[in-house]
C-alpha cells in the first residue's frame, strides 16, 4: 500500500467535493455470472436453507476450510479487481487536505483491506455501474440492498462511484474496513444478489 501511496501522492490535488473519475472497470456481468455459477457449483448455498447450511458449516470445521478455499479460488477475481479500485482510490485521496487530517486508525483502516473487503468493493462497484439489461433500477436497488444487508445504500454507492468525491471515497473506504467481512460473506452476496435479481 505504501507504493500506491508514494506512487500517487504526485497527483494533482483534488478538493474534497470535487468530483474525479475511476478508471478502473468493474469486473464484467459474464465475470460475475461466472462467479455465480460457480458457487452454485460448490452446492453449498442456497437461499431457503441458509440457516441450516450455516449450522452445519459451523459443526464440521473441515467442510468450512474446503468450502472457503474453494471460496477463495472462485472470488479472486473480484480481489484482484477490488485491489486495483482500491490504489486507485488512494492514489486520489492519499495527498488530500482531509486525508492529512484523519488520525493514523483510519488511514490505517482505509489502507489495509483484506482480500474479502477488496472483493466487496468489487462487487458493489460493479452492482451499481453494470447494465440493467432491462431490469429496471429500483429492483436493481432491491437487490444490491438484499445482497449487502443495507437497504437503501445503492443510491450512496452510485454516487460514489460514478461521480467521486475525496470526501464520500474516505467515507466509503472507512466504511469498508471497518466492516468485517470474511470469504463465506462475499459468497453469501453475490449468491443472495443473483438469487433476487433471478425474480426480475
Amino acid at each position: 500500500m505504501l507504493i500506491a501511496l508514494i506512487t500517487f501522492s504526485c497527483n494533482k490535488s483534488v478538493e474534497p467535493n470535487e468530483k474525479f473519475e475511476l478508471k478502473v472497470k468493474p469486473v464484467s456481468k459474464e465475470t460475475l455470472e461466472r462467479i455465480y455459477i460457480s458457487l452454485k457449483n460448490t452446492n453449498a448455498f442456497d437461499s431457503r436453507e441458509r440457516v441450516n447450511i450455516i449450522k452445519q458449516l459451523n459443526t464440521n470445521s473441515s467442510n468450512l476450510r474446503n468450502l472457503e478455499e474453494d471460496i477463495t479460488n472462485i472470488i479472486q477475481p473480484l480481489v484482484e479487481n477490488g485491489r486495483q479500485i482500491h490504489n486507485e482510490m488512494l492514489g486520489y485521496i492519499s495527498g488530500s487536505e482531509e486525508w492529512n487530517t484523519l488520525s493514523e486508525q483510519d488511514k490505517n483502516t482505509i489502507l489495509n483491506l483484506s482480500d474479502p473487503q477488496l472483493a466487496a468493493l468489487s462487487f458493489q462497484y460493479a452492482s451499481v455501474i453494470q447494465p440493467n439489461g432491462g431490469v429496471n433500477e429500483a429492483a436493481i436497488k432491491d437487490c444490491v440492498g438484499v445482497a449487502l444487508g443495507i437497504h437503501g445504500l445503492k443510491t450512496i454507492l452510485t454516487d460514489i462511484f460514478v461521480a467521486p468525491t475525496i470526501s464520500g471515497t474516505i467515507s466509503l473506504l472507512k466504511f469498508m474496513g471497518r466492516r468485517y467481512i470474511g470469504y463465506i460473506g462475499i459468497a453469501w452476496m453475490v449468491w443472495d444478489f443473483y438469487d433476487c435479481m433471478s425474480h426480475f
